[in-house]
């Protein structure tokens, strides 16, 4: 495992700086193990440069004369300072065994169990990170009634990457998609399907979605007109919605039947839409689970003191202005003058509730960057209410994420997911059939859905996380450089490698016959791999995986390109085919951690 060498090299140093003295311990090995890192590689660095680095760090006590003190063996070559920290020399050929062993053994799962994953740096001191946490990550929350709209596509391909990495690290995660399918909006769709909806339409499968969202528009387009040209009849609208509502949540069973069926059509077409996103959750909440238990938070509220009554309408609300010389006004109201309750009510509940049922150590909710202020108000009312879970930074809270500008297909500005998805494929074909050097598919419309997804997910996982960003399909399905298709290929010329060298795999090589400088760089950017998931998740900002991967596949095609397998010796073919076979599993765990399917052929 890649972790004994950095053991290795942490006992060789522990033996300089302690001298011998019994008050070391496996502890500190392993404490400095964590701290190791692998040197940073890309395809004109030189590969005879030290493989490991320990950067020097605020009061660490490392001798400057640490490399006349050291000795070699059979692992490490040398150990002396540089600029940046300790540079540490494996000996090539170890080195080479024991990544590619590691890889081999580890499979699926390389990268994960590693000294890096156990230990980070806070102020120079070695902090012990948290082990099989309970983990709730809230994303996708696309709305109830409407087509799954392209707004929620960030939530949902970032908020499956914090569920994946959280759980592929060993912490025990739930997977909530909690559906905007309460409030104020259901009150307006119900009267609106009362005066303009058609039954025939409302039975009709996907038509049925189409149809709610066409009776959507048209209230509120009535809304709109009545607001200029008759403000009475506007505000009586207006109420009949808020009645509406009212109505639901004292428990009508007509205004609920209406309410249940849009739910259960809503959710079985954001099913497929998910599954082809490869996306899936553990549980499905909504809104609607809780404005009763909402109310039970007023009353708790209440009883300690911490809500006010508005004289003129009677709503109930919640001061959190700020205290001193720049005191700021905070009102957030609770409970409309009609007994009805809002949003940030309902969140309440739901947080609160979530912590009850799953005891969570950590959660998440995965919105976009204008929802933060929302998120500081429901961590600031729950700190008022001495919930002990609630005392942690927002960031922890909310992870949030920027915009995408500039999404559209060819037929204009787009607005729901499922075009943009088919938009993907049909270039995806339309590029694959153009193209002389590719071999005929039997499931091209398979494939290319997949490839037009990746090119997708990787577009929008490369981007710093809270940044907004333009799309563009031509960097989106790339096939050269630098996207989903990129990595994708990578992986299926590594499949075809094995397949048509006519060498069988083998664990039982010659290491030594791997000294070319592309075979040297690709094998240490392989040992790196557990660096980028723990900055990754560090920081849960898949961008750090992604560029990992995007080098990887550079390192791959340069290796490829130069070493070849096919009519070689068989130590060298068979040295070389385990190297490029290590390379395709590690490429393979990073695409699945973003929430790509790798393909074997294309």
């Amino acid at each position: 495992m890649v972790s004994y060498l950095r053991r290795k090299a942490a006992a060789k140093i522990l033996d300089v700086l302690y001298q011998g003295s019994k008050s070391r311990s496996h502890f500190d090995e392993v404490v400095l193990s964590s701290r190791l890192k692998v040197t940073q590689v890309n395809k004109k660095s030189d590969p005879q440069k030290p493989q490991l680095l320990l950067p020097y760090e605020k009061d660490s006590a490392i001798p400057e004369n640490l490399g006349q003190k050291f000795s070699e063996d059979d692992i490490i070559e040398s150990i002396y300072p540089d600029k940046d920290g300790l540079s540490i020399r494996i000996r090539e050929e170890v080195f080479n065994k024991t990544v590619l062993e590691a890889v081999l053994q580890d499979g699926p799962e390389y990268g994960l169990h590693s000294d890096v994953h156990q230990f980070t740096s806070i102020a120079g001191e070695a902090t012990p990170l948290p082990q099989g946490e309970s983990v709730v990550v809230e994303y996708s929350s696309p709305n109830v009634a409407k087509q799954f709209h392209v707004g929620h596509m960030r939530s949902t391909i970032i908020g499956n990457f914090v569920a994946n990495i959280n759980q592929a690290l060993g912490h025990k995660v739930v997977r909530l998609n909690y559906l905007g399918d309460w409030g104020a909006q259901f009150g307006v769709l119900g009267v609106g399907l009362e005066k303009y909806g058609s039954q025939e339409n409302l039975e009709a499968g996907t038509t049925c979605i189409e149809h709610l969202y066409e009776v959507y528009v048209k209230i509120n387009d009535e809304l709109e007109r009545l607001k200029t040209i008759d403000p009475e009849k506007h505000s009586a609208l207006q109420n009949e919605t808020r009645e509406f509502q009212k109505r639901m949540e004292e428990g009508d069973e007509k205004a609920l039947s209406t309410w249940r069926k849009c739910r259960k059509d809503s959710i079985e077409e954001f099913t497929k839409v998910y599954s082809r996103l490869g996306v899936v959750f553990d549980e499905y909440h909504g809104e609607s689970m809780y404005y009763e238990k909402a109310k039970d938070i007023i009353e708790e509220l209440k009883r300690k003191g911490l809500l006010q009554c508005e004289k003129d309408t009677g709503a109930l609300f919640l001061d959190l202005s700020e205290e001193g010389n720049d005191k700021r006004k905070k009102i957030v109201t609770l409970q409309r003058s009609d007994g009805t309750t809002l949003y940030i009510s309902r969140d309440l509940a739901a947080i609160i509730h979530r912590q009850e049922k799953y005891n969570f150590d950590r959660i998440h909710y995965v919105v976009e960057n204008g929802q933060h202020d929302h998120f500081k108000t429901l961590v600031q009312i729950l700190k008022r209410m001495d919930y002990p879970w609630a005392n942690r930074s927002i960031d922890e809270f909310h992870i949030k994420f920027g915009r995408i500008h500039g999404m559209s297909t060819r037929k204009g500005q787009v607005v729901y997911l499922s075009d943009v998805l088919n938009e993907a494929k049909e270039q995806v074909i339309e590029i694959l059939k153009t193209t002389a050097t590719t071999k005929p598919l039997d499931n091209l419309e398979e494939t290319a859905d997949i490839l037009g997804i990746s090119g997708i997910i990787l577009r929008d996982l490369q981007e710093i996380r809270k940044r907004d960003y333009k799309f563009t399909w031509e960097r989106a399905l790339n096939f050269h450089s630098d996207s989903g298709i990129f990595l994708q290929y990578a992986h299926a010329r590594m499949c075809s490698l094995e397949r048509n060298c006519g060498v069988s795999l083998s664990t039982d090589v010659d290491f030594s016959c791997l000294k070319e400088p592309e075979a040297l760089r690709l094998i240490q950017h392989l040992a790196r791999f557990d660096h980028a998931i723990h900055n990754s998740f560090t920081h849960l900002e898949a961008s750090t995986i992604v560029k990992f991967l995007f080098n990887l596949g550079h390192l791959i095609n340069a290796a490829n390109h130069k070493l070849q397998v096919k009519n070689q010796a068989m130590d060298l073919a068979q040295a070389r085919l385990l190297m490029f076979h290590c390379s395709r599993t590690v490429l393979a765990n990073g695409m699945r951690l973003l929430g790509i399917k790798p393909l074997d052929r294309m």
